[in-house]
């Protein structure tokens, strides 16, 4: 399996891309060749509190063809803690990362990228 604790957090600083959808190659990841993956890059920073937080969703197919959703969460700079659910449509699972999402947002969190939309790399 892929570890995305290392890739992923190590990945982003402050100011940098937060989305993308891109192809991958059959060579690497852990989709299928010619598949997509969504990931979402929110933070949350309360400097009074020292509170500097990030939480990752990252939508992908599996090599059997079912559609995972998975969840990143820790201190920015450090390794997180990596949650994957599966499910049988990849619409059943971005609804559920959206869900998320909107969680997040609700507790302070904020998409970093282009204008809240993200940009695609």
């Amino acid at each position: 399996m892929y570890d995305l604790s290392s890739s992923l957090s190590g990945r982003f600083e402050e100011g940098q891309i937060f989305f993308e959808r891109s192809e991958h190659d059959a060579g690497g990841g852990t989709t299928p060749a010619g598949a997509t993956m969504t990931t979402i890059y929110l933070e949350r920073r309360e400097p009074a509190h020292n509170r500097q937080r990030f939480y990752t969703l990252t939508v992908a197919q599996t090599l059997f063809g079912s559609w995972t959703l998975i969840r990143e969460w820790g201190r920015i700079g450090h390794p997180g803690t990596v949650r994957e659910s599966w499910f049988e449509s990849e619409s059943a699972a971005i609804e559920a990362g959206a869900k998320i999402r909107r969680q997040k947002e609700k507790r302070g969190y904020r998409a970093i990228g282009g204008a809240g939309q993200g940009a695609t790399r």
